[in-house]
């Protein structure tokens, strides 16, 4: 049956802020005010409120009291989305498959292709314009006799290289963190940071992001952050104005011993001895 529902102002800027705030149009953090979107969308007070409302019950913001606050979409909810997506829509697909035909596939082969494509291109509306998947597998399911191959595709095809890219995405961002907070002169009032506050940073949890970092570099966070310490010491190590203690002090180390200590177990010997040798 055609859908004549009639798609309001209301609707038109919920959908829209929606769409911005998942692909990180507004940020994480980042404060939306009734004025500032009255003056981006070109609308009035009314529709911007209702779609508002319409976004926190989605939990995608929250009212903090001082203003409505973008929750977003991290990258620990995609993958749980994604890992339930696969679990019911993966179990569908495969007593679907059991009746398809070589026509549906061939459709189903032209969308995966088509969702490859537009991810690659970091294009996520055509992305959620191809989230057709799920009724073309309906289609299919009465047409063909591969009880497995549908299963496959939902299961383990886009959703592997969307978990690969949101790693990746995770750690360039703790790169990014931990080479900010190392360039001024943070560590010296705060000392090194800690695996819980960068997963903090990072909207994750310390649980996930230390299984994560793990996962994708065969190192613990702990480690991570240790060796990045490390690759800066050496560095700065070569700046014959620098002391070691002073060195260790930038770096974040209350004491200049457990600098040297890190330093020897990770590169073989002693601040000084490493500059001296080189």
């Amino acid at each position: 049956m055609k859908d004549f529902r009639t798609v309001t102002l209301a609707d038109q800027v919920f959908e829209r802020l929606e769409s911005d705030i998942i692909q990180g149009v507004y940020p994480r953090g980042e404060v939306l005010t009734e004025l500032r979107l009255v003056e981006q969308l070109n609308v009035s007070r009314t529709p911007i409120r209702e779609a508002l409302r319409r976004l926190e019950q989605e939990h995608l913001i929250a009212d903090t009291g001082k203003g409505t606050v973008v929750l977003g979409i991290t990258a620990e909810d995609l993958v749980d989305i994604m890992d339930i997506r696969c679990k019911i829509e993966g179990l569908a697909s495969y007593y679907a498959a059991k009746n398809a035909a070589p026509d549906g596939l061939a459709r189903l082969q032209h969308i995966l292709d088509l969702q490859e494509f537009y991810f690659e291109k970091r294009d996520a509306e055509h992305l959620r314009e191809m989230d057709d998947l799920r009724q073309s597998v309906q289609n299919a399911t009465y047409e063909q006799k591969d009880p497995l191959l549908i299963y496959k595709f939902e299961s383990f095809g886009l959703f592997s290289k969307m978990i690969i890219k949101v790693n990746r995405d995770v750690l360039a961002g703790f790169e990014r963190l931990l080479g900010d907070y190392f360039a001024g002169d943070r560590p010296e009032r705060d000392g090194v940071p800690s695996v819980r506050w960068c997963a903090e940073q990072l909207h994750l949890s310390a649980n996930y992001f230390g299984d994560l970092v793990k996962k994708e570099t065969g190192k613990s966070a702990q480690e991570y952050i240790q060796l990045k310490v490390i690759d800066i010491a050496k560095e700065r190590i070569f700046d014959p104005g620098r002391s070691i203690s002073e060195i260790a002090y930038s770096l974040g180390f209350r004491y200049p011993q457990h600098f040297t200590r890190l330093f020897k177990k990770v590169v073989g010997c002693s601040p000084n001895e490493y500059r001296t040798a080189n």
